[in-house]
């Protein structure tokens, strides 16, 4: 059973070209890069840190983007990229800002980025009114390093919720954010940091890979199948291998053969592989995977009902914790957004399946 893929992204849903999509119409290689460019911002001296520069560890699980966003200049959309790389491009623009910071010693702060991300949902809230979402993500552990020893000090785990049709207004977001995960390090308290935490390279670096290593991530070709979890997509361990699917403008039907011959329609799987490629499930329709790093993008639905409307999305973009020391934001998170949808409408836009956790991007 093969299952005819066409590229609709610019389309209404279920209406398709004539154009069948193939690996060259992922997400990431379809789309152009647009340069992420950091200004020069400088923090002020009052607080010193007893490192003289700041080290990144690029721990994502896609290192080739930062995610999708339309840009209004080329009337297009583009994927956010670091040109000379992530290492290069952010650890210049935060050692500069804390440059003020840095005082003379044998030590380091060392960023290890699991995540950062920026995603984009049109959100159609209950009083019809339209409001650009987007949410920039940010996922960073720090250690502080003294020749070959790591000790772990603290994990930021946020995002900030903007609306811009601006990409310099989307980079200085994505600035803030970072800034905002260097709080807790300018107040840390060093002096109760513990020799027997101290952990190696090595040992970060097995941990990262390891949280990234899933059997789906690193087979070329899934295993064919209804998987009826996430889990089990991603263990590669479907639950039905025996399966027919039925395509429709308003839903998709997966029908599993049982043991005395008759069908059963499954109306809750993750997803399926049909043999060639991968599918998982948003609303009442599946959408193709394509395998970029660890990660998975898909063309998905563009258009939200959400169910309650929440009056800061009309809001400036930032809003800070009360309590400075977690360097928290309040935001709404991908989890709390994506948990509210609940029907979806008629357009498609560049997504991104995040193996760790599952949800989509």
């Amino acid at each position: 059973m093969k299952r005819i893929i066409y590229l609709f992204f610019l389309l209404p849903a279920f209406s398709f070209s004539q154009t069948k999509l193939t690996d060259a119409d992922a997400p990431g290689v379809k789309y152009s890069c647009l340069p992420i460019r950091f200004s020069k911002k400088i923090n002020a001296p009052d607080l010193k840190l007893p490192v003289t520069n700041l080290e990144l560890i690029d721990a994502r699980a896609d290192t080739s983007k930062m995610g999708f966003f339309y840009s209004m200049s080329g009337l297009k959309m583009m994927k956010l990229c670091f040109t000379n790389g992530i290492n290069n491009e952010t650890g210049s623009f935060l050692n500069n800002y804390l440059q003020k910071n840095f005082t003379q010693s044998s030590q380091s702060l060392v960023l290890s980025i699991r995540k950062l991300w920026v995603g984009k949902y049109d959100t159609l809230i209950m009083d019809k009114r339209t409001a650009t979402i987007q949410v920039a993500f940010c996922k960073v552990e720090f250690y502080l390093k003294e020749s070959e020893c790591y000790y772990p000090l603290y994990r930021f785990d946020s995002s900030i919720i903007f609306k811009t049709n601006l990409s310099e207004a989307l980079f200085g977001t994505v600035e803030d954010l970072l800034m905002a995960s260097l709080r807790r390090a300018l107040i840390f308290d060093y002096s109760k940091i513990r020799p027997s935490s101290c952990i190696s390279k090595n040992s970060i670096d097995s941990f990262n890979s390891y949280r990234q290593s899933f059997p789906v991530s690193n087979t070329v070709q899934p295993a064919k199948g209804v998987y009826l979890k996430f889990e089990q997509f991603k263990n590669n361990t479907p639950a039905f291998t025996d399966f027919e699917l039925k395509l429709g403008a308003a839903s998709d039907q997966i029908y599993v053969k049982g043991k005395n011959g008759n069908d059963s329609l499954i109306t809750n799987a993750w997803g399926y592989c049909e043999g060639e490629r991968s599918f998982c499930r948003i609303g009442y329709n599946y959408f193709p995977l394509f395998k970029c790093g660890k990660n998975f993008d898909l063309y998905g639905p563009k258009d939200f009902i959400v169910q309650n409307p929440f009056t800061a999305i009309y809001r400036p973009y930032l809003w800070y914790n009360a309590n400075p020391a977690t360097a928290g934001l309040v935001t709404l998170a991908a989890a709390e957004l994506l948990s509210m949808i609940k029907t979806t409408s008629v357009k498609l836009k560049p997504l991104q399946l995040d193996m760790e956790s599952g949800k989509l991007f």
